[in-house]
């Protein structure tokens, strides 16, 4: 709702938010992270991981 927007960077294994125009991390250790899905009533990112085949779900925190 706030129009923040998230991406995946493989160089580091994170998922960031861009705020300010800078990229703030929100998730770490997630290695080979493709695209991201985003549940906001849940506030939940769920990050596939083609290297190994799966998804995880992240929930987040509360909003700032």
């Amino acid at each position: 709702p706030d129009g923040t927007v998230l991406v995946s960077a493989w160089n580091d294994s994170t998922v960031n938010a861009v705020r300010d125009g800078r990229l703030v991390p929100l998730i770490r250790g997630v290695p080979s992270a493709a695209d991201i899905g985003y549940d906001p009533r849940r506030r939940r990112v769920g990050v596939p991981l083609i290297a190994d085949g799966r998804i995880e779900i992240w929930q987040l925190g509360a909003a700032r």
